[in-house]
């Protein structure tokens, strides 16, 4: 449970909701073999947003693409190894208890 306290439009036009100004999460990825995704995904039972800052400095943003409705997910084809920020958001300004997956298979 985290205050929220910056629009996630401070990221990106195309960014909805309302992060923490730290990351969340800091997930080291080290790419594989083959050719499988990485798969960021949110399940709760509130609106949640995404938010990723991928290894090469990319800006990736979702709300509701994920499972269940209002679940957010961001699938990165071909992933690099390095670094990923990840902040879970609320659509609103509330907190919202939520569990973060990351999987190379499939969106929770």
């Amino acid at each position: 449970w985290q205050r929220r306290s910056a629009s996630a439009s401070s990221v990106g036009s195309q960014c909805v909701g309302h992060i923490a100004r730290a990351p969340d999460f800091r997930v080291n990825w080290t790419a594989g073999l083959g050719s499988r995704p990485l798969i960021f995904s949110v399940d709760s039972d509130a609106d949640t947003t995404l938010v990723v800052n991928d290894a090469s400095g990319q800006w990736l943003c979702d709300d509701d693409s994920g499972n269940g409705g209002l679940n957010p997910a961001i699938t990165i084809q071909n992933p690099a190894s390095g670094q990923y920020d990840v902040w879970v958001g609320t659509f609103g300004t509330d907190t919202a208890h939520s569990t973060l997956n990351v999987s190379e298979l499939y969106s929770q």
